[in-house]
């Protein structure tokens, strides 16, 4: 057994610290899993616009949307929609989120950001995103038959994406 000197308690301390740091940071890395949100079509599609279909504008018809996650959740969750042509989409209608959501971003946005309101995500809970077993419209191209992109999003989970592209 060696003697206790300064020499020697250094020397010892040097062996220690990286041990410690490595035992500190395993709980962070092994806390940092990502749940998925699991988003089924239904009856969704692209289609005329149900409130002024003689202007030719285009839209996407919620019918049967929904959002399931993995696991809970202590974020928002949100969808963003945006057009191809990077064009804010016309959202005037006078209903402007389904029940349940809010609109988060401002008139004339090049993107429109709907945030459930709902509370925090729970496992196995599916959030609908419109009505099921009728259309609900909540924006439009405003004529340009551009294609949509809706991203469904929350920290902690993986993102989804989808396009919906006008049948020309």
């Amino acid at each position: 057994m060696q003697p206790t000197t300064r020499r020697n308690v250094i020397r010892s301390a040097a062996w220690v610290a990286p041990a410690v740091v490595v035992v500190s940071a395993a709980p962070a890395f092994a806390a940092s899993t990502t749940g998925t949100l699991t988003v089924a079509l239904g009856n969704t599609r692209y289609g005329p616009a149900p409130i002024d279909p003689e202007l030719s504008p285009t839209t996407i018809l919620f019918n049967g949307f929904t959002i399931t996650p993995s696991t809970n959740g202590s974020g928002p969750l949100t969808m963003v929609v945006t057009l191809g042509s990077g064009q804010p989409p016309f959202d005037e209608y006078p209903q402007t989120a389904p029940t349940g959501w809010t609109r988060v971003s401002p008139a004339g946005s090049t993107a429109l950001t709907f945030q459930y309101v709902g509370g925090p995500v729970a496992a196995g809970v599916t959030i609908p995103f419109g009505p099921n077993g009728s259309d609900g419209s909540y924006f439009d191209e405003g004529g340009t038959t551009d294609s949509f992109a809706l991203t469904v999003q929350s920290p902690g989970f993986t993102s989804e994406s989808f396009s919906f592209t006008p049948l020309v």
